[in-house]
């Protein structure tokens, strides 16, 4: 009865299109050749299009030995592996490592190490033979690959339309008798980008890649070590030998390649390369602009620099340095190229000075020098506004020095003041703020630790404090004042004596006036200048008027005196005969007596008064 029921699930399963020993996506978990969890029965059971995964036990790398031969890879598949120093695809030099998969199929292989595949006889290709899918490989590094024949790791020729793209990859030490120690090319398109090819030789020619016809295009790549006519048969080609094919080379270094019979020891046949860098150019017809040719491109050995494929770094001074396309744009590349071979965490485009990493210059390559960022941001908060300031909104500038994450208002610790900002985004060094103050007086700005993070994960110090003061002109207001001069025919006045009632928002730290001293000369109406001070030096001014009286009478100082009768009996009395020392603040303008006219009738002691003073005196007549 079982059985019965099951049956006619399994018909049904076939009907869909589901082998029902297939699942969808496999994952591996044992480095065994064969059997279930092993890479081998993976491969087998996916589904088209579908992934493969690996999860194997135990501490990297895991080396999965083939001893069955190649493997036969279905229509379409994701071959994807944790890094090439995790997991090792080892043919063990018994066989090639997959098969020549169909026509039309689409293969994506990463993270994954290949190595010590083996082609004999009239078969070419170490790794694998490409007749009309379409191959990618990244994150991958290829190495002891041998063919008796073409193309050491790759052999592709065009019985359909074939392509090859190796990305952040690195082919190294394989080894072809005839042609293309890495890789032979004999139509289609081969595609070497963010990748290295070292160490590999060919017994013809090119040590690196042949391409007889098809395309094969460079960028962001370096070729280096390679040897061609290993055999001393006369052949070309150090790195790349091109006989009929489209060869493009961008913003790649083709050097220190070896030709044995040193005709081409870097390229021989026709070339259009934009700023790269070609070694020597013997054997080669360049075309293109902006090349670093004939010169040395200062590489270190290949070895791992960090990622999990091997790459020759740049020595400082290399002239690869900061000499590539300056429009590359990364976004051109599907996925972006945003990082060098390595991957995340060596940005594509870095230069600067130790403790500093921005966007710069390309380097030429496959390697971009990176500098070392262990140094914290440290933003500094400016303005090109006065202190104190009348400008409401104050604009301020923050510069950390390097890009860093985003940076909103929002982590501006704020003292009498909004703030939004005007200028800066993700990536940015400086961002441009519009202060609103509160009201008059000291705003401040700080920036806490801690609140952005630069391009190598370093969080900023905190700010020095940004202070600047808000202030608008205080409002002078005068009041009209009479003053009294005093005994010395003199007064003076402060600013307080003719403030009206003057304001200001911070306060006001001095009140002055002038004239502020008067003396009799100046009696009657003066216009004064009351000048108002606030705390931060702002001033405001207005005009009072001080009326300068003399409220102090003369003081008339007498004395007696004799007055004579002429001959006719008449005597005049002078102010003068009678004044003895009379003064005033302001001086005497003048002085009268009274009575002053005396006769015959007058003879006698007589009591007069002096106008100055009023006061009475006596003469004696005689």
């Amino acid at each position: 009865m079982f059985l019965k029921k099951v049956l006619p699930i399994l018909t049904f399963l076939s009907l869909i299109g589901v082998s029902p020993g297939w699942s969808a996506n496999q994952v591996v978990t044992n480095t065994n050749d064969s059997g279930a969890g092993s890479f081998r029965a993976a491969v087998s059971n996916v589904g088209a299009g579908e992934d493969i995964t690996f999860n194997i036990a135990g501490s990297p790398p895991h080396t999965i030995v083939l001893t069955s031969g190649n493997i036969s890879l279905p229509s379409s598949v994701n071959i994807i592996g944790p890094g090439a120093l995790d997991v090792i695809i080892d043919a063990n030099y018994n066989s090639q490592i997959f098969a020549a998969p169909g026509n039309g199929q689409t293969i994506t292989i990463e993270g994954l190490t290949l190595k010590r595949g083996i082609v004999t006889g009239s078969n070419d290709g170490g790794i694998l033979a490409n007749f009309g899918a379409s191959i990618n490989f990244s994150g991958c590094a290829i190495q002891d690959a041998t063919s008796a024949r073409n193309g050491g790791a790759f052999y592709q020729t065009s019985s359909g339309s074939p392509s090859i793209t190796l990305r952040d990859s690195t082919v190294s030490d394989c080894y072809a008798q005839s042609d293309g120690g890495a890789a032979s090319i004999d139509g289609g398109t081969f595609n070497v980008f963010n990748s290295t090819l070292s160490g590999n030789q060919a017994g013809g020619r090119g040590g690196a890649i042949t391409t007889i016809v098809g395309t094969l295009n460079v960028a962001n790549s370096t070729i280096a070590d390679n040897t061609a006519d290993f055999d001393s048969s006369g052949n070309d080609g150090g790195g790349i030998f091109n006989l009929v094919g489209t060869l493009t080379v961008t913003n790649s270094i083709v050097a220190d390649n070896v030709d044995v019979s040193g005709g081409a020891p870097d390229i021989s046949g026709n070339v259009t390369a934009n700023y790269s860098l070609i070694g020597n150019t013997a054997g080669a017809s360049v075309s293109g602009a902006n090349n670093q040719n004939g010169m040395d491109p200062m590489l270190a050995p290949l070895q791992i620099n960090g990622g999990s494929t091997e790459t020759h770094a740049l020595i400082p001074g290399s002239p690869a340095i900061d000499n590539g396309d300056p429009s590359f744009n990364p976004a051109s590349f599907t996925p972006s190229l945003d990082y060098d071979q390595r991957g995340p965490g060596f940005i594509r485009e870095a230069s600067g000075t130790a403790g500093m990493q921005t966007a710069g210059p390309l380097d030429i390559g496959a390697f971009e020098l990176q500098f070392s960022d262990a140094v914290a941001p440290t933003p500094v908060i400016s303005s090109t506004e006065s202190d104190p300031t009348m400008n409401s909104p104050i604009r301020i500038l923050v510069d950390f020095g390097e890009s860093v994450s985003t940076f909103d208002d929002g982590e501006l610790t704020l003292g009498n003041a909004n703030a939004s900002r005007v200028s800066g985004t993700v990536g940015d060094s400086t961002y441009v703020f519009d202060l609103t103050p509160v009201a008059e007086g000291t705003v401040t700005v700080d920036i806490a630790g801690g609140v952005v993070d630069d391009g190598a994960g370093n969080p900023n110090n905190p700010a020095t404090q940004f202070t600047i003061v808000y202030n608008q002109p205080p409002n002078a207001v005068c009041t009209d004042i009479m003053v009294a001069l005093d005994a010395v025919g003199s007064a003076t006045i402060t600013g307080a004596s003719v403030d009206g009632g003057s304001t200001d928002g911070i306060g006001i730290a001095n009140l002055s006036v002038s004239p502020a001293t008067f003396t009799c000369g100046d009696l009657g109406m003066n216009s004064v200048t009351l000048t108002v001070t606030d705390t931060s030096g702002a001033t405001d001014t207005c005009t009072a008027t001080v009326t300068i009286v003399d409220t102090i009478p003369p003081t008339a100082v007498c004395q007696t005196t004799t007055l004579n009768l002429d001959a006719s009996g008449m005597a005049t009395l002078n102010p003068g005969d009678v004044d003895n020392g009379s003064t005033d603040n302001c001086g005497i303008a003048s002085m009268s007596v009274s009575p002053n006219a005396f006769t015959c009738a007058e003879i006698g002691s007589h009591e007069i008064g002096l106008a100055a003073s009023r006061k009475r005196v006596y003469i004696s007549m005689v």
